[in-house]
């Protein structure tokens, strides 16, 4: 069976901007308003919520290799307990929890935009070069190493890369610009 599902887009032009504080801020103008309609989507932070119990596994899971490489006397090579196993699956299980939860909403927010504007605007964003590293070199070491390192977080987090290619090929099915 061959079918190909039009998505539904409405009329007016969206300008939107991402940001780390509050996730989307967008303005709609509807073509009958000279006003357009400024709306803001909360951050979800579903990294954040997830990080006290994402630290207390990954200390467990350290804690667990420290003793089995005392155990063996060597670093690699050794066998891993089925504790150490099941910390590991529980570890990236709970990773993939917050990926899939972070994905949906993603999801739920480009389709959001898609249904109900006729023109997309935004502005290229880099993620990838506005998370890149602060701590330089030994000659010239980086500064507010840690604050950079915690704002890289929240950005990658927000995922503002995946959230713009689902914008880009959903406007593109629904045929809008």
């Amino acid at each position: 069976m061959r079918c190909r599902p039009a998505r539904e887009h409405g009329c007016g032009a969206e300008a939107f901007d991402l940001g780390t504080e509050r996730f989307l801020t967008s303005a709609r103008l509807e073509p009958e308003k000279s006003e357009p309609d400024v709306s803001e989507v909360a951050n979800p932070r579903h990294l954040r919520k997830a990080l006290k119990k994402l630290r207390k596994l990954g200390r467990t899971i350290s804690r667990k290799m420290e003793a089995a490489i005392r155990k063996h006397g060597k670093r690699k090579g050794f066998r891993i307990s089925k504790r150490l196993r099941k910390q590991y699956e529980l570890l990236a299980r709970m990773h993939a929890k917050v990926a899939n939860v972070r994905k949906d909403f993603l999801h739920k927010q480009s389709a959001a935009m898609v249904r109900r504007s006729g023109l997309l605007i935004t502005e290229e964003l880099e993620p990838k070069r506005m998370t890149a590293s602060a701590r330089g070199s030994r000659k010239k070491p980086g500064k507010r190493v840690r604050q950079k390192a915690g704002l890289n977080r929240e950005m990658l987090d927000a995922s503002f890369g995946a959230f713009g290619a689902m914008v880009g090929y959903k406007a593109e099915e629904a045929g809008i610009g």
